[in-house]
């Protein structure tokens, strides 16, 4: 009776490390839910949609792709140096871009910055904040060291 105990012990400690081990591998998540269009069809049909799109070397464009309007708008840049561009709007609408000139510290780089922005015109909704990712590929390097 005592070896029947131990193995279903050991048959529960097993599915448990298992189920532990997928939870980490997978985030909780589907694959299909960590899709782009499943983030496209997770978000409210008429909030703003920002993209943040690297041009050139230190340049970047931020962008409303979306049908809504963000209001009280703030980039929150860390120790990154901003040459171009606002870091705030009372709004910013759909179809709106901005252009920026970003300089990363000298302590090293930052892989992104953030963007806190309200759904609503009064502000009294709850700060929403969008990750902008800073993508630096190499095929830009080239064409940079033209424009510096």
């Amino acid at each position: 009776m005592e070896i029947a105990a131990l193995v279903v012990s050991v048959v529960a400690l097993l599915i448990s490390l298992w189920a532990a081990w997928a939870v980490r591998l997978y985030g909780g998540q589907s694959q299909q839910e960590r899709t782009p269009v499943a983030e496209e069809l997770r978000r409210p049909p008429d909030e703003p949609h920002f993209r943040f799109e690297h041009t050139s070397r230190h340049r970047y464009v931020l962008y409303n792709d979306g049908p809504g309007t963000a209001y009280a708008v703030r980039l929150e840049v860390g120790e990154i140096s901003v040459h171009e561009g606002s870091l705030g709007f009372d709004q910013f609408p759909p179809g709106h871009a901005e252009e920026y000139l970003l300089i990363q510290p000298l302590s090293g780089p930052l892989s992104e910055i953030t963007l806190s922005w309200h759904a609503q015109r009064d502000g009294l909704d709850p700060a929403r904040a969008t990750p902008l990712p800073l993508d630096t590929p190499a095929s830009t390097a080239d064409a940079d060291q033209q424009e510096a």
